[in-house]
């Protein structure tokens, strides 16, 4: 049975994560037994390469600062360790065909004023493929863009919002809490330990 979620996601049930944020998950989803998850880039207009490196980091960057991370990688490797727990890590690809996410990237407004979207193929409640859409990426500046693609990848990890306004994946974006933290790491690390 194929079920198709969409980003925004009026989804499952609310998770307690922790009682030390006291915040609520609307969902948290696996992925389809993977070791890694390819990622491709594609636009529809022809994009700058310093806006595909942005990008980039924001999956790959070793960066962390204060118990925050920058890249995606970088955070499921540290939380993987800490809680022994598989988590599949995220690998940039070139084709398309290979990928399980696409992230896309427009020149055009979101609907509603939206900056970006997440949506999901569901295969006996885990994750096949997601389709991630970046708005008005002309437009906007660097940091925008890097709080809206971690945001989005963070759904597209299996990471739903947050009841927690001091967290990135609050269902509107700050950002003065932009980075992936501690209190995202652990919910991932949870969908893990579940499966």
């Amino acid at each position: 049975m194929n079920i198709v979620f969409l980003g925004i996601l009026s989804v499952l049930i609310l998770f307690p994560m922790s009682a030390a944020y006291g915040s609520e998950w609307n969902y948290l989803m696996p992925w389809n037994d993977v070791d890694a998850i390819n990622v491709v880039i594609e636009s529809d207009f022809d994009v700058d390469s310093s806006t595909i490196g942005i990008i980039q980091s924001v999956i790959d960057s070793p960066v962390m600062e204060d118990d925050h991370f920058f890249g995606w990688n970088s955070a499921i490797t540290f939380i993987s360790e800490q809680t022994q727990t598989e988590i599949p890590q995220l690998d940039i690809v070139d084709d398309k065909t290979e990928s399980q996410i696409m992230i896309f990237l427009t020149q055009n407004t979101g609907p509603q004023n939206t900056d970006g979207f997440t949506k999901y193929k569901i295969t006996d409640d885990k994750i096949e493929r997601v389709f991630v859409i970046l708005y008005d990426v002309d437009s906007i500046e660097e940091k925008e863009i890097e709080m809206i693609t971690r945001h989005e990848l963070g759904h597209a990890v299996g990471l739903g919002h947050t009841t927690n306004p001091f967290d990135m994946m609050y269902p509107v974006i700050n950002q003065q809490y932009s980075m992936i933290s501690m209190f995202d790491l652990e919910a991932l690390s949870q969908i893990y330990l579940k499966n």
